[in-house]
């Protein structure tokens, strides 16, 4: 990857939030500090959504060398597995496993609304993302994946006997040979009772009859309940990530 292109600004949360702001490639290893200064002038973007190996104290102390002031925001928590036979398969009382389908649209909006109230991430630390507009882009990346035709994504509802009660968004790779669990949230009165992880393992499972390899998810480190599911299927911590936020110099 070129380094012009290791950033760039999201169009979404520009238009959420009405600044511009930018991102990376998660995997991606960053550029040189002085180039990161130099794409945020060039994309006069207002602040920079950065997210470093959780051991890179380097590059974070050197942006402050030079007079950014990068706050930390939170840290990301990537667990994975390999989907083979020894996927558990977990299968909660009274809950059926399915597809989403268009018409799903306005459940997993209200599941998207409650599961995502007052949910602690990386936006909390700087007071241009407003939590209002936070929780609504959940609920709009949730309904856009449901809405999108790529064939790599998927939704899939859990239903408890009173109806829809969580949903998990993937992304399958071009190459077919992995999965990532990009969004998932649950009723928070359904939570507890297995849902999640009957939730999980079917759809892995569903990925892994299909000729998908390996899953992988993440969260934010504090978030210790989900991460306690997903190493009950099997997953385990494979790396991890501290974010920051980078004001621009015109912001």
């Amino acid at each position: 990857m070129a380094m012009a292109d290791w950033l760039s600004l999201s169009e979404s949360e520009s238009r959420r939030f009405g600044l511009r702001v930018a991102r990376h490639p998660i995997d991606a290893p960053p550029p040189a500090p002085e180039a990161i200064l130099a794409a945020m002038r060039t994309l006069a973007a207002d602040i920079a959504v950065l997210r470093f190996d959780a051991a890179d104290r380097a590059t974070p102390a050197a942006l402050a060398s030079l007079g950014a002031m990068p706050v930390y925001a939170d840290t990301l928590v990537y667990y994975a597995r390999a989907l083979d036979a020894s996927l558990p398969a977990p299968t909660a009382a009274a809950a059926t496993v399915r597809r989403a389908l268009p018409s799903d649209r306005q459940a997993l909006e209200r599941i998207a609304v409650r599961g995502f109230q007052d949910y602690r991430s990386h936006y909390g630390a700087s007071a241009c993302f407003p939590a209002a507009q936070v929780e609504a882009g959940y609920v709009e990346w949730a309904l856009t994946h449901l809405q999108s035709t790529d064939p790599r994504d998927q939704t899939w509802l859990v239903e408890a006997a009173d109806g829809p009660a969580g949903f998990a968004t993937l992304r399958t790779s071009a190459d077919g040979r992995s999965v990532e669990i990009l969004l998932n949230a649950v009723l928070p009165e359904h939570q507890g009772r297995g849902l999640y992880r009957t939730l999980v393992a079917q759809a892995l499972l569903a990925c892994g009859a299909a000729g998908v390899e390996r899953a992988s998810v993440s969260t934010q480190v504090w978030n210790t309940r989900v991460q306690q599911a997903w190493t009950a299927l099997g997953f385990r911590l494979e790396r991890a990530y501290s974010t920051y936020h980078l004001r621009g110099p015109q912001a």
